[in-house]
């Protein structure tokens, strides 16, 4: 919205950029379990919102039960919701958002390693 801050605009870059690391490495991983582009773009769809829900994207943390709080800490969105809220805080820069875009990074070179090795398996495979 017009008059919105977000916080240190490199620090907003990094974490966009983390995320989409994420992102990315998630997609390759899911790709990797579906024998079609149709399931793919179906296995996907369904991974990403039970990632949003679980990660507080549609239900604030603070208002969930304990359990949750304590799921979401393995979805990239808990990580990147984390990194907009350190941003929020009036004089914070860059080092408010080191550890959400580091669990971002880790979680995207982990998935994508595991979805680029499975995916060569296929390819060798078939």
């Amino acid at each position: 919205p017009p008059g919105c801050q977000l916080g240190n605009p490199v620090g907003v870059a990094l974490l966009a950029l983390a995320a989409v690391v994420a992102a990315s490495g998630i997609t390759a991983l899911v790709t990797t379990l579906a024998r079609t582009e149709q399931q793919a773009d179906g296995l996907n769809s369904i991974v990403a919102v039970s990632l949003a829900v679980l990660g507080g994207t549609f239900i604030p943390l603070s208002t969930a039960p304990e359990l949750l709080s304590q799921i979401s800490l393995v979805t990239p969105h808990a990580w990147f919701l984390d990194g907009l809220n350190e941003l929020a805080v009036p004089g914070s820069g860059i080092g408010a958002v080191l550890l959400p875009v580091g669990v971002l990074l880790i979680i995207g070179s982990v998935t994508g390693v595991i979805g680029l090795v499975r995916a060569r398996r296929l390819v060798v495979t078939r």
